[in-house]
């Protein structure tokens, strides 16, 4: 049995057709599984942001129900008051703004005070420091007249010690 040339070349053509319709639909799966891998996280991160959401609106309606609760004890308090209870109450309150206003005059005149108290030490401040200015360059000038005289003292000591010199030689 000879290998017929003919038969293997249309064996050899179809199996490189095989590979080649292989090939593309491993390529078309990978690009599936490619979506599904994406369809796959989006669906995740939707589900993460729903239970989010969720969570969000449980925290809501948790503080409306306590708003309400809040809301309701307040108008039960205001219902169960008297009149007389609300007078008191307002009459307190204007006692203690007057009160208030007070310590606040108090208060700023103590500030005002104290700016002016400032103001006075930072004018003898000033007073003092051109008063020392004045007193350092006094010394200056002193200490300079004392040194050139210094100096002179020791020449005119100087010349008499030679002169009497001179005058035994």
């Amino acid at each position: 049995n000879a290998p017929d040339p003919e038969r293997e070349a249309r064996m050899l053509s179809n199996a490189q057709k095989q590979l080649e319709y292989y090939q593309k639909e491993n390529e078309a799966l990978t690009k599936q599984m490619a979506r599904a891998a994406k369809a796959d996280d989006h669906q995740a991160r939707l589900e993460s942001l729903v239970s989010t959401r969720q969570a969000e609106l449980a925290e809501a309606q948790r503080k409306g129900k306590e708003l309400s609760r809040a809301q309701k004890d307040a108008a039960k308090s205001l219902s169960s008051h008297k009149q007389g209870e609300t007078n008191k109450a307002i009459k307190t309150l204007r006692e203690e703004v007057r009160v208030m206003r007070e310590r606040k005059k108090k208060l700023d005149e103590a500030a005002e005070a104290a700016a002016e108290a400032e103001a006075a030490l930072e004018s003898r401040l000033r007073y003092v420091a051109s008063e020392v200015q004045e007193l350092t360059q006094k010394r200056d000038k002193q200490v300079a007249a004392k040194s050139a005289h210094e100096q002179a003292l020791a020449a005119a000591v100087e010349r008499v010690e030679r002169q009497a010199e001179e005058e035994r030689v």
